[in-house]
């Protein structure tokens, strides 16, 4: 009798277990899905300041400077939209020149690379979640990357 309770609570509890594991994965798969927006600034930009009439200018640069950042994992859109290609998000739209362009995001960090010819450009940004902007963007649902195109 009281190995026949022991194996149904070990039993309830393998249950408990595999129902708990499955939920933390949907919601894992879930949240990899939803968009999420951020703000980007230059990494040069940024500079210290000592005065108050520094830190408001530096304040009206980093505002003129600040590019939105939103994605959802497999698209991106920053100036323009990008598909995830495994290891950097590359342009959707592929142009016929020999400019070639990468984009990486990775750790809050944008890393742009354009070669265009022999001539390569690098440019690094830093970026900052924004929730209102998230919380906007997950209004238009899957739908957002046309809503920033037109």
């Amino acid at each position: 009798m009281r190995l026949m309770n022991l194996i149904k609570k070990c039993l309830y509890s393998l249950k408990i277990i595999i129902f708990l594991g499955s939920i933390s994965s949907v919601i894992n798969a879930a949240e990899n899905d939803l968009a999420s927006a951020y703000l980007c600034i230059d990494s040069e930009v940024i500079l210290p300041s000592k005065n108050l009439e520094e830190k408001v200018n530096l304040s009206r640069q980093l505002m003129a400077n600040t590019t939105l950042l939103i994605t959802d994992g497999k698209l991106l859109f920053f100036r323009q939209l990008f598909r995830n290609k495994g290891l950097f998000f590359s342009p959707v739209t592929d142009n016929k020149s020999d400019q070639f362009k990468v984009l990486t995001f990775k750790n809050l960090n944008v890393a742009v690379s354009i070669k265009n010819g022999d001539q390569v450009k690098n440019e690094r940004y830093l970026c900052e979640y924004n929730s209102e902007l998230t919380t906007l963007i997950k209004d238009f649902s899957d739908n957002w990357p046309s809503r920033l195109i037109r």
